[in-house]
C-alpha cells in the first residue's frame, strides 16, 4: 500500500490518508522537480526528534518507506523532504499525512528489522509482542515496598534481568543496531553551563564587570581556550570573553547558534534569565549526526506572557544584511529590546505555528506598549487564533529610537526581529503584519524594500505620509535628529524612507508601481491632524489599486486614534478577520 502526494504548485498537495496499525506503507511523491532524491524526516506532535529515511527516485518519482512506528499512534505525520547541497540540508517540501484512528489489532507485532529506535514505542511493543506469545504470564503487583512487575525481570533477549528497572535499561542498550548509541534529546552533546554553579541575582554587563541583578543567573567560568566557536541554544543572555589573565575581550548578546571564540580567549562568563535557567545551553556543536542517520534539532520550548529577547542594530548605517546577529567592526551597537508572545498551541516540533509581525506605533517601547490594555487585547486575539506574535523597540531603546517613522534603521531592527523569531522558534516563516500610527511607515518600507514572505498587511490609523509630519511643530524636532534636517525640509535626506513618495501621478490619476503583498487600511472618520491623516492614505490606496495591486480601505464612522491600538472590539475583529483570509491561501 501506499500514501501518494501529488504536487501541483509550490506547497500546494493533494495526499492520500493513512490508518493507524498500518505496516510497511510507502509515500510516493510526484511533482517536485528534484535532481537528486531527497531524504525525509518523518515526524509526529508527540516526538522530539525525526526518523530519517532516504528516498529513491525513478523519473523523478520519489519513494520512501513510512516508519511503522509513526502508524501506532493516530496522530498526523509530518513528512519534511529535503535535499543536501555540500553540509547543508535544506527542506524543500512538507507533507501531512492524516492517520485515521482504529483499534489494534491483536496480532500486531513490530518487526526487529524494523530498526525504529526513537522512544519507549519499541519497548512497549515488545512487550505486547511477549504478551501476544504468552511470554508474560505471571505478572505479580503488590502493595509492599518490595513490589514490583516480577515477569518484566524476564527479557526479550532471554537474558533474566535482577530488578525490572535493570531489565528496562538493559533491552534499550541492546536496542542499538550494531551497538550504536540510542539518542538523547539534546540540541548538542553536552551543555558547558554547569546548572549547579549558577549565582542568582547576578549578571555580567557589556564592560564585562559583574553586575547585581534581580532574575538574573551568573555561569561560573566556562573554558573556550583552543575552541574556534562554541554553539549558543535559546535563552543564554550577554556573555563575555576573558583571557587567562582575567582580561575582557569581547562580549555578545542575544545570540543563537554558532560564535566564534575570539583570539587569545581562555574563558567565559555568561549570564542566564530566570525563565530561561533550565533550557540554557552553550556546547561545542550546534547539532551530531549520528550512524543512524538522526539529526537532533532543536527549537525553543513554549513559554506564556511576553517573551523578552534582545537584537544588535546597527546606530551608524542600517545593515545590509538580514541575519539577526550580525555585527560589523567599528560601527556602533545597541542591543534593542524585543517581545514575542506563544500560542498554548505552539510546539517546538511538528507543524510550524502562524506568525504575525506587530508594527507598533510612537511614543513608547514594547516593555511599555505591552502594559497597555488595547495592545495586550489585540495581541491576545492574533494568540488565541493560535499566532506567534512579535514586535520591536526601533533602532534604540530610547523615545528617538521608538521614533524611527521610516528609518532604514529602524526597518532593520524588525528584519532581524523577524530572523531571531524564526531562528529559535517553530514558526512558519512567512508572516502576516499588523501596524498602527506610526508603524505603519516601517510595514510599508518592509514591503517597498521586497521583504519576502509576507502574507498580508493590515493597519489601524497609519502614517503613510513623512512629510506631512514635518508639518507638525511637536514632530519637526524629532525628524531633524532621525533624518538630519536642517530648517527645511529635504526630500534627498530622506529618500527611500516616506513611502507616500512612491506615488506617482499620470494624467490626473495617482499610481503606486510597486510588488506589495494584500493591504488594508482602516481609519477613524474623525482623525485629522498633520501625519494621521485619512486623506494620506486613500491616496496610496487608490495609487496600488490603479496600478493593478490589491489594496482596500475602511472608514470607521465617529471613531478616532484609538482603533490603532485595540480601543474598537469591531476593528479587532476585522484586523484578524482580513489577515486570517490570506493566511489560509
Amino acid at each position: 500500500m501506499a500514501a501518494k502526494a501529488n504536487f501541483n504548485a509550490y506547497h500546494n498537495y493533494v495526499t492520500d490518508s493513512l490508518h493507524q496499525w498500518d505496516t510497511n506503507q510507502v509515500l510516493i511523491l510526484r511533482g517536485l522537480n528534484l535532481a537528486t532524491a531527497p531524504e525525509v524526516h518523518f515526524s509526529n506532535k508527540n516526538m522530539d526528534r525525526a526518523i530519517v529515511r532516504q528516498a529513491s527516485m525513478v523519473n523523478h518519482v520519489v519513494t520512501v518507506n513510512i516508519p511503522n512506528s509513526l502508524l501506532q499512534d493516530p496522530l498526523r505525520i509530518y513528512a519534511h523532504i529535503g535535499i543536501y547541497e555540500g553540509n547543508a540540508f535544506t527542506v524543500v517540501e512538507t507533507v501531512e499525512i492524516p492517520v485515521i484512528p482504529r483499534t489494534r489489532p491483536c496480532d500486531y507485532q513490530i518487526e526487529d528489522t524494523d530498526g525504529e529506535i526513537y522512544s519507549f514505542n519499541r519497548l512497549e511493543n515488545m512487550m505486547a509482542n511477549m504478551a501476544t506469545k504468552d511470554q508474560v504470564a505471571n505478572i505479580v503487583a503488590g502493595v509492599g515496598s518490595d513490589a514490583e512487575l516480577v515477569d518484566v525481570r524476564y527479557g526479550a533477549d532471554g537474558k533474566t534481568y535482577s530488578s525490572a528497572g535493570e531489565a528496562v535499561r538493559g533491552q534499550f542498550e541492546r536496542l542499538k543496531p550494531g551497538g550504536r548509541n540510542i539518542l538523547y534529546t539534546q540540541a548538542a552533546p553536552n551543555n558547558m553551563i554547569n546548572k549547579a554553579q549558577l549565582q542568582a541575582g547576578y549578571y555580567v554587563n557589556t564592560s564585562g564587570e559583574k553586575s547585581a541583578g534581580a532574575g538574573w543567573n551568573l555561569s561560573e567560568k566556562i573554558p573556550v581556550a583552543g575552541l574556534p566557536s562554541v554553539w549558543f541554544s535559546g535563552g543564554v543572555g550577554l556573555s563575555c570573553f576573558y583571557n587567562s589573565d582575567d582580561a575582557f575581550l569581547s562580549y555578545v548578546s542575544g545570540t543563537f547558534g554558532e560564535i566564534a571564540v575570539p583570539d587569545g580567549a581562555a574563558y567565559m562568563l555568561a549570564s542566564v534569565a530566570d525563565e530561561y535557567r533550565d533550557t540554557a545551553m552553550i556546547s561545542t556543536a550546534e547539532r551530531k549526526t549520528y550512524d543512524e542517520g538522526v539529526v537532533v534539532l532543536r527549537k525553543e520550548p513554549y513559554s506564556a506572557g511576553f517573551i523578552p529577547f534582545t537584537v544588535p542594530v546597527n546606530q551608524t548605517v542600517a545593515d545590509t544584511s538580514n541575519y539577526s546577529q550580525q555585527r560589523t567592526e567599528n560601527e556602533d551597537y545597541v542591543d534593542v529590546d524585543c517581545i514575542l508572545s506563544l500560542p498554548e498551541s505552539y510546539s517546538p516540533f511538528g507543524s510550524a505555528t502562524k506568525l504575525l509581525m506587530m508594527c507598533h506605533g510612537a511614543g513608547q517601547g514594547v516593555n511599555t506598549w505591552k502594559e497597555h490594555d488595547g495592545y495586550k487585547d489585540i495581541v491576545q486575539k492574533f494568540v488565541d487564533r493560535g499566532y506567534a506574535v512579535f514586535d520591536c523597540n526601533g533602532y534604540k531603546n530610547d523615545e528617538l529610537g521608538w521614533s524611527f517613522w521610516g528609518d532604514r534603521r529602524g526597518v532593520e531592527a524588525w528584519r532581524k526581529a523577524y530572523k531571531y523569531v524564526i531562528d529559535h522558534y517553530n514558526v512558519e516563516k512567512t508572516f502576516s503584519i499588523y501596524a498602527f500610527s506610526m508603524g505603519g511607515l516601517t510595514a510599508l518600507q518592509l514591503a517597498f524594500h521586497s521583504f519576502p514572505g509576507i502574507n498580508c498587511i493590515a493597519m489601524g490609523s497609519p502614517v503613510v505620509n513623512l512629510k506631512a509630519c514635518w508639518e507638525d511643530n511637536s514632530l519637526k524636532a524629532v525628524l531633524k535628529t532621525l533624518y538630519g534636517l536642517g530648517a527645511e525640509w529635504d526630500d534627498l535626506a530622506v529618500a527611500g524612507s516616506d513611502p507616500y513618495k512612491r506615488i506617482t501621478e499620470i494624467g490626473g490619476e495617482k499610481y503606486c508601481f510597486a510588488s506589495l503583498p494584500p493591504i488594508k487600511v482602516w481609519y477613524g472618520s474623525t482623525e485629522q491632524s498633520y501625519g494621521v491623516n485619512k486623506q494620506y492614505a486613500i491616496d496610496l490606496v487608490e495609487a496600488i489599486k490603479n496600478a493593478g495591486g490589491l489594496a482596500d480601505y475602511r472608514e470607521v464612522n465617529g471613531a478616532g486614534h484609538e482603533i490603532s491600538y485595540g480601543g474598537n472590539e469591531i476593528c479587532n475583529a476585522e484586523y484578524l478577520v482580513y489577515i486570517e483570509r490570506y493566511n489560509r491561501l
